[in-house]
């Protein structure tokens, strides 16, 4: 076990799926806002964490290499991306914990002031994380339009 694959991990995909889950199930929200919450978190996780949506060229799917960008970001890459994180990193995984565990379904897991906390906190994380040269160094303008991005999907999902 590498570490840094393990706080990746923790950082990157479990606490902010159940923040997000908790968010969900406080909101009662359906299938429809999950699947605007994952698209925020597809953003979080890809553009914020792993930076490939400002990436210009050498996308994990090339075809995607130098289109489609609003100012720094690749947005037809964004949206295709968010898409699989939304559906594979969010809505399936919460369906099967709620299946399995029927009576968790309408019960978040945090108090609220947690929750919120862990929010703040990972995004802050994230957002560090993104200015910060490792791999690439992000920039406030797409770091900007990041935000904005995932502030519409939570707005949608509302």
């Amino acid at each position: 076990l590498n570490p840094f694959t393990l706080i990746f991990l923790i950082l990157g995909y479990s606490l902010p799926i159940l923040v997000v889950r908790d968010y969900a199930v406080r909101h009662s929200f359906g299938l429809l806002g999950l699947l605007a919450l994952g698209l925020a978190f597809g953003i979080f996780n890809e553009g914020l964490g792993a930076k490939t949506m400002i990436l210009a060229q050498d996308l994990p799917i090339n075809q995607f290499d130098g289109y489609g960008r609003l100012g720094s970001v690749n947005l037809p890459w964004a949206l295709i991306i968010s898409l699989y994180h939304a559906v594979a990193a969010v809505i399936l995984p919460i369906a099967i914990v709620h299946a399995r565990y029927p009576a968790l379904k309408n019960h978040p897991f945090f108090s609220k002031r947690t929750g919120i906390a862990l929010g703040i906190a990972l995004l802050l994380i994230a957002c560090a994380s993104f200015l910060s040269p490792l791999r690439l160094p992000g920039t406030p303008d797409a770091l900007i339009t990041l935000l904005f991005l995932m502030l519409v999907c939570v707005i949608i999902a509302r």
